[in-house]
């Protein structure tokens, strides 16, 4: 009998199966031939994982000698201990390559006052570092992200050195650090990316922009927009503080983005002030301020006069199609504190309301804690107004929704799955996180709905169309009760609490807790739920 078919047979098929250790593993077991492959796709694969995290976390802290020639010579701290950079990547390649492959992103934090170092140096330090971590990215065979954290002015000396292919995106970037790097290195300075094929996006903190003449490095940053537009699905990030004084030169900083027709999104709490808000929804005083190319706004509102500037300004993003919305405890402390419980439909006019039903993805997060409130009643009160609050914009949702994100809300109402169910008819991803379990048939009838993620072990009928269910549990006796089942009996409990059979159930378990589980039926989507991990674990 060939080779190929004993491993076919059973009991062989499931030892086979249950020693697969990777999606590496699988991927080269599935190519050795179409007997196997089919095999494969038929059988139900169960495994347990332990990855403690998707990021791996570098720190460089000072440089300790004077001349730096090799990878001996430069420091570098991981999980506690130090090490040579040489050293340390001896280390990890020690240990196997299995152990990398849920790692996404790369972190990076440089703790030294770089500025200090005399600039030829400083490239030569980069150099070896960049080199370090291209070399990292290789291990990590599944990382896409790179994190730069910094204190002063070695980003973009690192990054241009970097090379490696695997690099798409570029996170925790200081704009200004931008501007001086050009002014130190005119002569290379829009060449800061070019090595890097695969880039598509970089994450930029704004701050003090007034101080900077924007327009005179007009070029640099026409140079690395135009680079990441040349990859699919290309963009620019942009958060960090915006004074009323930098608007002018955040405006012209949008306009050369919107004259390179590059992707622009706005996120974190620097868009969230009154001024900024005015500015782009009184055009008609102000130079047109370029938001046409801003395609997804992340917010988080905390009083009345925020809540309300926001809602005037939303109209006016005329491309938006991803909208997240964070409520904060003191926005529910100052409602209910002047009895402004009217405060939805007297501030979302129609003209929200219509940019609301056009969005594609929203994501709505509220923030439940307690020590918030001055008077301790007013946060049991919260709940309800809270809850009220959610189902207001779900209701705003309309038929070009396709992803749903629902985190912190304390109760969710069935009418409001009904509503979803009949307005939102390409809804394919939602995620759950309600502090009151909703009601089983809360999801029953989306009938486009492909991927779950649940916070929380509690009844839900799934669609049959569902290809994709992942578990979050809570931290109670009934999740951990779960976490310590077999493989083959969480498979069957799940079936029988779901009601929907799933051919294949993974689950991580780290230090005795169950991260996650997560089932699915196509095997090749065994690379593609990392990627539905990621798109919720970092909403925000």
């Amino acid at each position: 009998m060939e080779f190929e078919t004993t491993c076919l047979h059973y009991p062989i098929s499931k030892i086979l199966i249950n020693n697969i250790g990777s999606m590496q593993d699988f991927d080269s077991l599935i190519q050795a031939s179409n007997q196997i492959r089919n095999s494969m796709i038929n059988n139900s694969v169960r495994k347990t994982f332990n990855i403690p995290e998707n990021t791996l976390f570098f720190e460089h802290e000072g440089m300790e000698k004077n001349e730096v020639t090799t990878w001996n010579d430069l420091s570098i701290f991981y999980e506690g201990s130090k090490y040579t950079l040489s050293t340390l990547y001896q280390y990890l390649n020690s240990i196997e390559r299995v152990n990398f492959e849920h790692i996404h992103t790369i972190s990076v934090r440089f703790s030294d006052n770089y500025s200090k170092y005399e600039n030829n140096r400083r490239h030569f330090f980069s150099q070896l570092y960049a080199d370090f971590i291209d070399r990292i990215f290789d291990k990590c065979y599944n990382a896409t992200t790179l994190e730069l954290l910094n204190i002063k002015e070695i980003q973009f000396y690192i990054i241009k050195y970097l090379k490696s292919p695997r690099i798409q995106v570029i996170k925790k970037l200081n704009f200004n650090e931008l501007i001086e790097y050009c002014k130190e290195n005119q002569e290379v300075s829009q060449d800061i990316t070019t090595q890097l094929p695969s880039l598509r996006e970089i994450h930029f903190f704004i701050k003090n922009l007034a101080q900077y003449e924007i327009n005179s490095h007009t070029q640099v940053l026409q140079k690395i927009f135009q680079q990441l537009n040349s990859n699919k699905n290309g963009k620019i990030n942009f958060y960090g503080v915006l004074g009323p004084k930098d608007s002018e030169k955040f405006r012209q900083i949008l306009m050369i983005a919107e004259s390179n027709n590059i992707v622009t999104s706005l996120n974190g709490s620097f868009i969230c002030n009154i001024q900024f808000f005015e500015v782009i929804s009184s055009q008609n005083l102000f130079p047109t301020y370029p938001v046409n190319n801003v395609v997804s706004l992340s917010v988080s509102l905390y009083d009345k006069s925020i809540f309300q500037s926001f809602f005037k300004a939303l109209p006016y993003f005329t491309n938006l199609t991803e909208l997240k919305i964070e409520l904060r405890d003191q926005l529910f402390e100052n409602i209910i504190n002047v009895n402004a419980l009217n405060i939805f439909s007297e501030y979302v006019d129609l003209a929200a309301i219509q940019k609301m039903s056009q969005i594609q993805s929203f994501f709505l997060e509220i923030q439940n804690c307690s020590d918030m409130y001055e008077i301790k009643s007013n946060y049991e009160k919260s709940l309800d107004v809270k809850s009220q609050f959610a189902k207001d914009f779900c209701l705003l949702l309309g038929e070009n929704l396709k992803t749903l994100y629902l985190n912190g809300i304390p109760k969710m109402t069935n009418d409001v799955g009904e509503f979803l169910s009949t307005n939102c008819s390409k809804l394919e991803n939602i995620y759950l996180s309600i502090l009151e379990p909703v009601s089983t048939n809360f999801i029953e009838k989306m009938e486009t709905l492909k991927v779950i993620n649940l916070k929380g072990f509690y009844k839900l009928n799934v669609p049959r169309n569902v290809k994709m269910f992942i578990i979050h549990p809570q931290n109670d006796n009934f999740s951990n009760e779960i976490g310590k089942l077999s493989n083959d009996n969480l498979h069957h409990f799940l079936k029988n609490f779901y009601g929907k059979y799933f051919k294949h159930s993974f689950r991580n378990i780290c230090n005795t807790y169950m991260k996650y589980s997560v089932v699915f039926d196509n095997i090749f989507d065994w690379k593609n739920y990392i990627k539905h991990l990621d798109m919720f674990e970092n909403a925000f």
